[in-house]
């Protein structure tokens, strides 16, 4: 009778081990499944803010040295943004004679700049950075440089070359 008791007991030990691994091996299942659900909502998460936080790659053609421009369509206080190789330009006529050019990135987080003619400024909307239309310096915001300021010169008197600042 003892022996059938061992047996049994035996038995049962082993049947409740094999519970044991069974229940250890959905309990893992589960924590692999939740782990990897986890991980792929983190990177969802992480990806934009790494998107952000990395500097864009941008490709310019250095080769463009100056660029003409027909000035004939843009009225005195009024801006036009154009392309110098791959970089945006903006210009801004304040007289007949007096025509500035300035690189249209900010130099805060490289959002594009805009002339405001009735406040008399160029101003990023990113942040709120402002800069002088005459000068490209900067008068207010988190920018911490000017804006780079192109040398324009009149051909005729509808077109203008613009220049690389040195």
């Amino acid at each position: 009778m003892k022996q059938k008791t061992e047996s049994i007991l035996k038995d049962d030990t082993t049947n409740e081990k094999n519970n044991e691994n069974k229940i250890l091996n959905k309990r893992n299942f589960f924590k692999l499944i939740l782990g990897g659900i986890g991980t792929l909502f983190a990177a969802t998460g992480l990806y934009p803010v790494l998107k952000y936080l990395s500097a864009p790659l941008k490709l310019e053609d250095s080769s463009v040295t100056e660029v003409e421009e027909d000035i004939s369509t843009l009225p005195v206080d009024a801006s036009r943004m154009i392309k110098f190789g791959g970089k945006p330009l903006l210009l801004i006529r304040h007289s007949e004679k007096n025509i500035t050019a300035f690189g249209a990135t900010c130099t805060h987080l490289a959002c594009t700049v805009q002339y405001q003619a009735k406040q008399q400024r160029i101003y990023c909307a990113c942040h709120g950075s402002v800069y002088d239309p005459n000068t490209g310096e900067r008068l207010a915001g988190p920018a911490p440089k000017a804006l780079p300021n192109y040398v324009v010169e009149f051909k005729d008197e509808k077109t203008i070359k613009i220049t690389r600042p040195v």
